[in-house]
């Protein structure tokens, strides 16, 4: 059971690491960055695509 749970917070959280890397060179020079939120988004748009 708990490898369920590892699995499911691991695969939700994959996507939080590089955003939060892009908000940090971001702010390193001077810049506001993106949301934290956009590689949530963008994962969402392209599952949710449909195949010419």
């Amino acid at each position: 059971m708990e490898s369920i749970i590892y699995y499911i917070l691991t695969v939700s959280l994959a996507p939080l690491f590089p955003a939060i890397i892009d908000k940090v060179k971001a702010l390193s020079v001077g810049k506001k960055g993106p949301s934290l939120f956009i590689k949530y988004y963008d994962l969402i748009r392209f599952l949710t695509d449909s195949v010419i």
